[in-house]
């Protein structure tokens, strides 16, 4: 097992190594000045995997630069274009799902060994919590155009499998937030940002039991946030989840 000391010396040796060329572009990772597509997300995830290119740095100007177009929400806009079909739709979130789940995996080990990720995790999970919104969504719009034939039921068994690992991520950002100490206050004030403009969705989807526990446990939360702004926040995240409009 790896000391948190060569946790660290590794981000910093590959911070140093990779600013000189932008490996990213010689390996093939697509261009962070367009919006990304799925495709985009899984070419990244599979040169990651491979060990083709160096892990998304905040220090390294081009790691950055990457790093933000995949969190960029506008590569979700394809997913919300209702001139396209629900299934292309479907398919582009589901893609950009699994690769940013991938994406999250390369970076839990070396964060638990104390290097230093706030900015990178942050980041990648408050677009996780978008991406999976935008699946609620379309689970809730293809839910009523499902034909109740002799396939309802086990469609309906899918849809109701596919809210709970969605919800699931809700949960998560949760536990980030209040218990997680590997994040900067800015930090947390992201996540707490990206709980507030997707709760809508995450509402309409946990049982009465969920939406009462959690809206306990995001009460309980205001001695982790000091400005009015996160405040406020806190206060909308509860008001929904008691079922406020």
């Amino acid at each position: 097992m790896r000391s948190p000391f060569v946790a660290v010396l590794m981000i910093v040796s590959i911070c140093c190594n990779s600013n000189a060329e932008d490996v990213y572009s010689a390996a093939g990772v697509a261009s962070p000045d367009r919006e990304w597509h799925a495709s985009d997300y899984a070419t990244l995830a599979k040169l990651l995997a491979e060990r083709k290119v160096p892990m998304l740095l905040a220090k390294n100007p081009n790691g950055k630069r990457i790093l933000d177009r995949v969190c960029s929400l506008k590569n979700l806009e394809l997913g919300r274009n209702k001139t396209l079909p629900i299934s292309a739709r479907l398919q582009e979130f589901l893609g950009i799902q699994q690769a940013t789940g991938q994406l999250l995996r390369y970076y839990f080990p070396d964060a638990e060994l104390g290097a230093p990720l706030g900015e990178e995790l942050s980041s990648l999970i408050t677009f996780q919590l978008h991406v999976s919104a935008l699946g609620v969504d379309l689970v809730n719009e293809l839910t009523p155009t499902l034909p109740r034939d002799e396939t309802y039921d086990v469609r309906m068994q899918g849809v109701a499998k596919m809210k709970s690992g969605l919800t699931t991520v809700f949960g998560g950002m949760y536990t980030s937030i209040a218990k997680d100490e590997i994040y900067s206050g800015a930090q947390r004030s992201c996540m707490l940002k990206g709980v507030a403009a997707t709760i809508p969705q995450f509402a309409s989807v946990l049982s009465d039991d969920t939406k009462t526990e959690f809206a306990k446990k995001y009460a309980g939360l205001g001695e982790r946030f000091e400005s009015e702004t996160d405040r406020t926040l806190l206060e909308k995240i509860v008001s929904q989840l008691r079922g406020a409009p």
